[in-house]
């Protein structure tokens, strides 16, 4: 059994030969403890993966147009991520904490304001592919 199949035997109420894991790490804890967070991943390897990208809970990793954003969400400051929702850290290695959404009305009035950020979607069908093909994990 591969990592994929765990997932899949999981997801389908089955009795997997282990309990699936993503470690999500931010990179604060990379910074601080790369030696122990190495130690961890080579005891307890990820069964979920995501395509590579910036940081982001994207496949821009495979975009073929740039997703437009200002800042970055791991650094100290501001923020605003393809959505347009601004986002103020105050630290380093953690992402901030959302000051401006979107939708800021509490009955959702202004849900108008909502713009999907297109160029995201406009993505390498075939570099996704391949990187699945050349995985035995479970791909989000």
């Amino acid at each position: 059994m591969n990592s994929r199949s765990c997932v899949y035997e999981t997801i389908e109420g089955n009795n997997p030969k282990w309990v699936p894991k993503q470690l999500w790490v931010l990179p604060w804890a990379e910074d601080r403890f790369p030696d122990e967070l190495k130690q961890i991943r080579s005891d307890f390897p990820d069964d979920i993966v995501s395509p590579p990208s910036d940081g982001q809970i994207t496949a821009e990793g495979f975009s073929i147009r740039d997703v437009e954003k200002t800042g970055h969400p791991y650094k100290q400051g501001k923020y605003t991520d393809p959505w347009g929702c601004q986002f103020i850290s105050l630290n380093d290695g953690i992402i901030g904490e959302v000051r401006h959404p979107v939708v800021q009305d509490e009955d959702w009035k202004d849900i108008t304001n909502i713009q999907l950020p297109e160029e995201a979607l406009d993505i390498n069908k075939n570099e996704i592919n391949t990187f699945c093909r050349n995985t035995d994990k479970f791909v989000t």
